[in-house]
């Protein structure tokens, strides 16, 4: 009796392994979805990150949020030109118009 052949575990474990990177893309813990927040998280890490930056005067925690809550915000252009251009008024901008 012979084993089985080296095609058939091959074949196995490439339709296993696309199995699991298909259950982890539709579970959205990878891939596009992934990093996706609600608007209440977007909302919470910005209002954590003005905090620092007001006690720090600097724009660091800023630029650790993700573009795409900003995105989600409508805060986009202030958090470009704090972000990018190091543009403090819209930093300040920013802050005011999440906390608002």
């Amino acid at each position: 009796m012979k084993g089985l052949s080296t095609e058939v575990i091959i074949y196995t474990i490439v339709a296993l392994a696309i199995a699991i990177v298909a259950y982890l893309f539709l579970s959205g813990r990878f891939g596009p979805g992934a990093a996706q927040f609600t608007k209440e998280e977007c909302k919470q890490k910005m209002v954590t990150a003005c905090s620092s930056y007001r006690i720090s005067g600097k724009n660091d925690a800023l630029k650790n949020i993700p573009k795409t809550c900003a995105d989600i915000l409508g805060v986009s252009s202030y958090f470009n030109s704090c972000t990018s251009y190091d543009d403090y008024n819209s930093c300040n901008l920013l802050c005011r118009s999440i906390e608002g």
